[in-house]
C-alpha cells in the first residue's frame, strides 16, 4: 500500500502542477503542501532512519531559501519556488537532488524559450482576444461575461478529464507492477466499466476500462 501511495501521489501532483501551470500560469499551494505532508507521513512508515529523514527535510529547506531568493529577485514564480522545494524533500541531500535541479533548470530554460517563441506566434493573437473578453467582462459587458463563462467551463472540463485519466492510468500502472496482491484490486474489484448519465466515467470505471483495453 505504501508503494502504491508513493507511486501515485508524487507523479499525480507533478502532472497536476504541470497542467495547471500550462493552462493558468499558476501552481496552487495545495500541490506543494500535499507533497510535503505525504512525505512526512509516509517516510517514517518505510523504515527511513530519523537522521536521513531530517536530511530530506533539510534539503527542502535549503532549496526553499534559494528559490525564494530568486523569487524576490523576479527570477521565478512563487508557485515554482514552493513546488521545487517540496519535491526536493523527496530527493534528499544526494546526487539525485543535483540531477533533479540541473534537469529542472535546463527544462525551465527551454520552456522560457518556447514561451518567447509563442508570444511572437499567431496563437498569441487568440490569447490577447481572450484577455480582451475578460477586460470587457470586468467592464460589465453581458456578452463578454457569457462568452468568458463558456470558455472557463470548457477549459475546466478539459482539465478535469485530463486529471481523471492520468490518475486512472497511474493507478492501473501501479496495479500491474504490484500484481495480484495490489490493494487497488481490492479497492476497485474487476467488472465492466459503467458510464454515468452525463457520459463521464468515475475513476474506478476508468481503471476497469484500462484493464479491459490491456487484456483485449
Amino acid at each position: 500500500m505504501l508503494e502504491a501511495l508513493i507511486f501515485v501521489v508524487f507523479p499525480f501532483c507533478m502532472l497536476f502542477a504541470a497542467i495547471s501551470d500550462a493552462l493558468s500560469m499558476t501552481i496552487a499551494n495545495r500541490v506543494s503542501l500535499v507533497l510535503v505532508v505525504t512525505f512526512v507521513v509516509v517516510a517514517p512508515l518505510t523504515g527511513m532512519a530519523l537522521s536521513e529523514f531530517g536530511l530530506h527535510l533539510a534539503a527542502g529547506a535549503a532549496v526553499l531559501v534559494v528559490t525564494f531568493g530568486l523569487f524576490a529577485l523576479g527570477g521565478m514564480g512563487g508557485g515554482d519556488a514552493k513546488l521545487l522545494a517540496a519535491t526536493s524533500v523527496w530527493m534528499g541531500f544526494n546526487i539525485s537532488l543535483v540531477e533533479y535541479l540541473v534537469t529542472s533548470s535546463i527544462l525551465g530554460g527551454l520552456l522560457t524559450m518556447a514561451i518567447l517563441v509563442y508570444r511572437r506566434s499567431p496563437l498569441a493573437i487568440v490569447t490577447r482576444q481572450n484577455q480582451k473578453l475578460r477586460a470587457d467582462l470586468a467592464a460589465g459587458d453581458p456578452e463578454a461575461r457569457q462568452a468568458t463563462a463558456g470558455q472557463d467551463r470548457a477549459a475546466n472540463a478539459v482539465l478535469r478529464e485530463q486529471i481523471a485519466q492520468i490518475a486512472a492510468e497511474m493507478a492501473h500502472l501501479v496495479e500491474k507492477v504490484e500484481g495480484k496482491d495490489s490493494p487497488i484490486l481490492r479497492l476497485v474489484p474487476p467488472g465492466e466499466p459503467a458510464t454515468s448519465t452525463e457520459g463521464e466515467l468515475s475513476l474506478a470505471d476508468r481503471i476497469r476500462a484500462l484493464r479491459a483495453a490491456t487484456s483485449s
